[in-house]
């Protein structure tokens, strides 16, 4: 038996001294016969030209009768680069590019391999929300994916949700942001071409809130009940913590189901944009104290008091408790009615429902406080002790006439009954508009007797109230 060796790269032919890089061994090699050797898995970290020679008896065991001819080469091997990839964004859109102050917008974004050699490596792609010039790595954005590996001419798409909005004063309608987009941005990847990665500006421009539209009292009402009872599940997803607030905990169970809208400090997603920032995986929920600071957070979903108010009356803007004062006005406790709300400025707001007895001692309201929307009753004093007062929608429309109907909420109910007991008792600032909705037994005069028979109506479904046309300056409709 024999050692054969071989050599990667030497500058001139080996001898016996020499150390192989591998070596394979012959047995009972006959005369004139021949036996082929195999090496594999030879490699180089680097370019260049190797010179490879081959050495038969490298540890000169074998009596021969020439030592001198046992080598063969050299044998150039020329090492060239690895072929390199070419990462690029193929796009960057979002589903509004001229949103309200105030709301969001979801976007994705697309990165592509346009080179016919593979990415074999991990990257990350980053969303910049607003730069005055191209970001170059290395660069963290509002957003960030991971991904790899990416076959030649694959692309990858990407999704973010709720960009990062623009607030009042700092951003008045008309800024425009300068969206970027920038794809291995730690430089994890050799390309052959690494100038091409970022894409942009897109240019979004923030636009102004419309005006206030009239809403009912019974329209805001079932908005504010679609907040309170919407039902969702809390998947896993949406208890683990964004890379932005790695201090966030979720104040609710992975793989379990709640009932109403989870409170975010700032937020006001709606019921059905709730559900489904859920499914693609945002945080349930967050709070002052355990979000970093931020407002409204965009890896969050849910809502706050201010906001729950503000979708209610179907406001074109996010309000706070130190504006919502803006769009309504003071009025007596005793006039509550369904849509109104009692507000600490500066503080914590909450929607009126009802009265919950005939003194108007208790009250349910709907609010949104940590860490869920939801139903509660409060009694009246401890209500105003605590520095809360009422307000109306300026912008409350206006539900037809019937008589009936005295406090003009579009229904008849014990409200009503208490709102004429008032009126007869001559409680001041408790009108009845027009004044015949409160002769409800056609009589021509307001008095206790209608107090009774609305009372009956209500709780017994008869008599049923009517108005006499025939009453001077009852203008029936």
């Amino acid at each position: 038996m024999c050692w054969n060796g071989l050599y990667y790269n030497l500058p001139s032919p080996p001898d016996y001294s020499t150390i192989e890089n591998t070596k394979s061994s012959t047995f009972s090699l006959g005369p004139g016969s021949s036996q082929s050797l195999t090496f594999t898995n030879i490699t180089s970290a680097d370019t260049g030209v190797w010179h490879m020679y081959g050495l038969a008896d490298c540890d000169n065991e074998i009596a021969e009768i020439s030592e001198s001819n046992n080598y063969k080469g050299p044998v150039d091997i020329h090492w060239r680069a690895a072929p390199k990839p070419d990462l690029v964004i193929q796009s960057l859109t979002v589903e509004n590019y001229s949103p309200v102050v105030t709301e969001h917008t979801n976007g994705s974004i697309v990165v592509k391999n346009q080179s016919s050699n593979p990415v074999t490596g991990w990257f990350y792609t980053d969303v910049f929300k607003n730069r005055a010039s191209a970001p170059y790595p290395p660069a963290n954005g509002e957003y960030y994916w991971g991904g790899g590996p990416l076959m030649p001419g694959a692309t990858e798409t990407y999704y973010f949700y709720k960009l990062p909005t623009c607030l009042e004063p700092a951003c008045p309608p008309g800024t425009t942001w300068k969206m970027w987009g920038l794809v291995d941005s730690w430089s994890n990847i050799q390309e052959t071409d690494e100038s091409n990665n970022a894409f942009g500006p897109v240019n979004i421009k923030w636009s102004s809130p419309p005006a206030p539209h009239y809403v009912s009292r019974d329209e805001i009402i079932q908005n504010a009940e679609d907040f309170a009872f919407v039902e969702w599940y809390c998947s896993s997803l949406n208890v683990q913590y964004h890379w932005a607030c790695t201090t966030w905990t979720c104040a609710f169970g992975a793989d379990s189901f709640y009932t109403g809208e989870a409170y975010s400090w700032g937020g006001w997603d709606k019921p059905v944009d709730f559900y489904n920032y859920l499914m693609v995986g945002l945080c349930a929920g967050s709070y002052s104290g355990n979000n970093c600071g931020a407002t409204d957070a965009y890896w969050a979903t849910g809502t706050d008091c201010s906001g729950l108010v503000s979708r209610c009356w179907e406001l074109g803007s996010r309000q706070t408790t130190g504006s919502l004062q803006n769009f309504s006005h003071q009025i007596p406790v005793e006039n509550l009615r369904r849509g109104d709300i009692m507000l600490k400025q500066g503080s914590h707001v909450r929607m009126f429902v009802e009265w919950t007895d005939y003194k108007q001692d208790r009250m349910d309201m709907i609010e949104a406080k940590p860490h869920q929307a939801c139903t509660l009753s409060y009694a009246k004093d401890e209500i105003l002790d605590d520095g809360y007062l009422p307000y109306e929608y300026d912008y409350i429309s206006a539900p037809p006439n019937i008589v009936g109907d005295v406090n003009s909420d579009g229904k008849i109910d014990m409200a009503d009954v208490v709102h004429l007991v008032h009126y007869v008792q001559g409680v001041s600032g408790v009108i009845i508009d027009p004044v015949w909705k409160g002769d409800v037994n056609g009589d021509c005069k307001i008095g206790l007797i209608d107090v009774i028979i609305l009372s009956r109506y209500v709780f017994y479904g008869s008599p049923a109230p009517w108005c006499n046309s025939g009453c001077p300056d009852w203008d029936c409709e």
